[in-house]
């Protein structure tokens, strides 16, 4: 047989061509396919790892905005702490705790302890957690206490613990203070639940803003905000609404596996589970089967590192399937594979290219969107204003944390349900703001009152406008509310305020004019007196009508008071003692019937007042208080101390903010209506009968109150009596008392020349009589032009007697010009209507003397000789 060697050796050639080629193929398409499949776990592990990061840092969001709400509210309280963070922080899950931390001075730890037990904080102390519990901190050059903190889940937070006392949160806050930004510390393990747990730190700077230099930073440090976040939490909030998750994860800190090849691990995750679990052990990357993606992971200024280990099983699920039927198909048609796979390799590419573009732009879209909700979310929640959101059916849609705070209710008790803040009267109007909303309409500013959760109406300013959806078609209403309950209280206190200053003015300047008019009568009836001594039947005419006009006198006294115009005589006194001395005269002038309690408490700051007025206004008050407990009762004075904060500074817009003693004087009286308590301290005002009562005794309290840098504050209630409250300042410094006047005397009179100036001719005439009387040379001038030409043109005056308001240049203003150009002269002022203040400066600086309208002969006499012999 011939054997046809040339077919035979062109099959088998033809045949191993083919298998070689088949199987270079083969080998081809498996390097292919793990090629993909590399490229496909590296861009799942990129994705997952920029997922992790951004979700982990929106674990800080709420540290942040709470930073930023106190940079605006530097003396925020616990309970608003817990209301506008806590609580909302409790109800997201989004960490379990949250605190304050401001940083205080080593050397104002003790004030600063001091003023926090103050606040009500019994036994608080800046703290160290040491083997066997806490104990008081070390000296240090700074403290960080805790001073609100609030903790969802675990023990119960530790006022005053000092957060860096531990080096590794010290070193994280160290480096947020110098970078200005949220910093995320280390993991730390915790000793109580064994778990590990992240703390984002957001530092708070005073002023505004973040200061430009470290060194600015490092000194405008107010302190931290401080969160608390299980990592293992994170991660799982992390993952959740994620595509699935079919390898095994490792979270390991910092960025060592990236270059030592092992990982520290905290946390992991394995094929099959649903959760992270945590972990404490290290893994050698060299020693997981399959392909191992290591990603780093940056969080707050913490770097992590991601491992992502992808089994062989897995990998294997992941190839393609038929490579061996290709591989038998290659022998069959080597060059139809050949052509498969040049064309399978060109698809490749361009999917990959595809792949890539779309995953890029997914990305940017997803970014966007998650910063404008994150945006969106963050200034409805943190807006200052409640913002509500109702659908067509008025149904409530959105409810943020200030609509909560405003009205009482939270967002889990009226979203999804009806609208709940409209009273029964107000919802004809509450359907016509919904029918004009609807219609299109925007409203901006309309004043409306509504119904908090507690049943208490409050009034509100809001604006509002349609929703419409993508169609064009109304989707709803969104409404913008301003609690303006308080800025209406102050508006209507401020009202009240000005009301009684624009009397006062006026009731001075009728007292100025009305003492002019007494200082002429008295010094009439006076020289009268003086002609008329022997006539027995008008001697007692003049004396009787000396007495009047003297009580006239009181009574413009009076008049100064409520206007703030009276001269005080202030000095350093102990209220204690003010009180301690009024007591007695008050039983004795009270009667049995009416109890009186007094008490002071210990430590009672002093004031700077004019004891004579404090009496006289005790005394005021008590007399007050018995004509109200006719069938008798108990009349209460105390004494307390009281600071006025920003706090309370709504409460009192007429007082500075600082220190105050305040004495309340509380009866058990009658009581007053609303409409009597608006006027009680009215001039003339009374709701005696006639002939019982001037109606200046409370104008007058609240004069002298107003004059000493204070205020007076009334609270009653008709049927169960009425409390007054007098506002004084605390001395601002320690001051000798002045010393006691000397006893009236009588003086000689004598021939020195006397200029007197007075504008009124009246008072002037009665003056220059006296003056003459008692011996003296007197030369009278109308105003202070005519008394500098008398003093440039005639021989020298010995003394200046001048009145102080004049038209033009005013006695002090005389003075003044008279010392500088004759200092030997002496100067002696007088006044119905004179700033005390003023008087006190001159006589400091020039030793000028004040005789106050109307005065009687014998008090001119006794000053004008005074003045006259200082310094002979």
């Amino acid at each position: 047989m011939t054997l046809h060697w040339r077919p035979l050796l062109l099959m088998i050639v033809t045949g191993l061509l083919g298998a070689a080629s088949s199987i270079y193929l083969h080998q081809w398409a498996l390097r292919q396919d793990d090629e993909q499949i590399r490229a496909l776990v590296s861009f799942r592990s990129e994705w997952r790892a920029t997922d992790l990061s951004w979700k982990l840092e929106a674990t800080g969001h709420a540290v942040a905005s709470l930073a930023a709400l106190i940079a605006a509210d530097p003396d925020i309280s616990l309970e608003r702490f817990r209301r506008i963070n806590a609580e909302p922080l409790r109800r997201l899950k989004s960490m379990t705790g949250i605190g304050w931390v401001p940083r205080v001075p080593g050397g104002e730890r003790e004030r600063f302890e001091a003023a926090i037990r103050a606040e009500g904080l019994a036994g608080f102390r800046i703290l160290e957690s040491r083997t066997g519990g806490f104990v008081p901190v070390a000296e240090r050059d700074e403290y960080f206490p805790l001073i609100h903190g609030w903790i969802f889940d675990g023990p119960a937070a530790v006022p005053g613990l000092d957060a860096f006392a531990n080096t590794y949160i010290r070193a994280a806050g160290l480096a947020a203070r110098d970078s200005g930004d949220l910093t995320m510390t280390i993991p730390l393990r915790s000793d109580v639940t064994g778990l590990t747990t992240l703390q984002p730190m957001a530092p708070v700077y005073r002023g505004d803003g973040v200061p430009a230099g470290i060194e600015e930073r490092r000194a405008r440090l107010r302190g931290y905000v401080i969160g608390r976040v299980p990592l293992v939490d994170a991660l799982n909030r992390a993952i959740e609404h994620t595509p699935e998750i079919s390898e095994d994860i490792y979270f390991a800190h910092g960025t060592g596996a990236l270059t030592e090849g092992r990982a520290q691990t905290f946390a992991e995750y394995h094929m099959g589970g649903r959760a992270f679990a945590a972990s404490n052990k290290t893994i050698e990357l060299a020693g997981l089967p399959g392909i191992v993606v290591v990603k780093p992971v940056r969080v707050y200024n913490t770097e992590w590192t991601a491992v992502f280990h992808f089994p062989p099983d897995l990998l294997a699920a992941e190839r393609a399937k038929g490579l061996w039927g290709l591989l038998i198909a290659g022998l069959l048609a080597t060059g139809g594979i050949m052509a498969f796979f040049g064309y399978e390799a060109r698809q490749t590419v361009r999917s990959e290219r595809l792949v890539a573009e779309r995953t890029a732009d997914l990305r940017r879209e997803s970014a966007e969107r998650l910063r404008v909700e994150r945006a969106a979310t963050a200034i409805i929640e943190q807006s200052p204003f409640a913002i509500v959101g109702l659908h067509p059916d008025r149904r409530v849609m959105l409810w943020n944390q200030a609509a909560e705070r405003i009205f009482g209710y939270t967002a889990d008790e009226v979203v999804g349900g009806p609208y709940p803040l409209v009273p029964p009267e107000g919802q004809a109007e509450f359907d016509r703001i919904i029918e004009r909303v609807s219609a299109g309409e925007r409203l901006v500013d309309v004043g409306v009152s509504r119904r908090r959760k507690e049943g208490t109406l409050v009034d509100i300013v809001f604006s509002g406008a349609p929703l419409h959806d993508a169609e064009g078609g109304l989707a709803g209403f969104v409404f913008v509310l301003q609690d303006v309950t308080e800025r209406r209280a102050i508006e209507a206190q401020l009202r009240q305020s000005q009301k009684m200053e624009a009397i006062g003015q006026l009731s001075g300047g009728i007292a100025h004019d009305f003492n002019n008019m007494l200082a002429a009568i008295i010094g009439n009836l006076e020289i009268a007196l003086d002609e008329k001594r022997d006539v027995a039947p008008i001697h007692k005419l003049i004396e009787t009508a000396i007495d009047v006009a003297a009580r006239g006198g009181e009574l413009v006294q009076r008049l100064l008071a409520f206007a703030r115009r009276q001269m005080l005589v202030p000095r350093l006194i102990d209220v204690a003692a003010v009180i301690g001395g009024v007591v007695p005269i008050l039983k004795r002038t009270l009667g049995e019937s009416i109890a009186i309690d007094s008490r002071s408490e210990p430590g009672l700051w002093p004031v700077m007042a004019d004891p004579a007025q404090l009496d006289s206004a005790l005394l005021n008050l008590a007399i007050n208080a018995r004509d109200a407990m006719p069938r008798g009762g108990t009349l209460t004075i105390t004494a307390n101390n009281i600071t006025i904060d920003p706090d309370m500074a709504p409460v009192f817009p007429d007082l500075v903010l600082g220190d105050y003693v305040v004495v309340a004087v509380a009866d058990t009286g009658t009581g007053m209506p609303p409409e009597v308590v608006a006027r009680a301290f009215e001039p003339f005002f009374t709701t005696k009968e006639t002939g019982k009562g001037t109606g200046l005794g409370l104008s007058m309290v609240y004069g002298f109150m107003r004059q000493s840098g204070g205020t007076a504050k009334i609270y009653s209630e008709v049927g169960h009596g009425t409390t007054m409250h007098l506002y004084l300042p605390r001395a601002a410094y320690a001051a000798a008392e002045a010393p006691a006047a000397d006893a009236a005397r009588t003086a000689p009179g004598g021939r020195e020349r006397v200029l007197v100036v007075e504008d009124n001719p009246d008072v002037r005439e009665v003056a220059c009589t006296m003056l003459v009387s008692l011996g003296y040379q007197v030369t009278p001038a109308g105003d202070a032009t005519q008394a500098l030409a008398l003093i440039a043109s005639e021989a020298p005056f010995d003394l200046l007697f001048s009145d102080v308001v004049m038209p033009g240049t005013s006695g002090i203003e005389l003075a003044d010009e008279v010392r500088r150009h004759h200092p030997r002269m002496k100067i002696l002022l007088t006044s119905g209507f004179a700033s005390p203040v003023a008087i006190r400066d001159q006589a400091k600086e020039a030793g000028i003397e004040l005789l106050a309208k109307p005065y009687r002969r014998i008090a001119l006499a006794v000053k004008v000789r005074e003045v006259l012999d200082q310094g002979a």
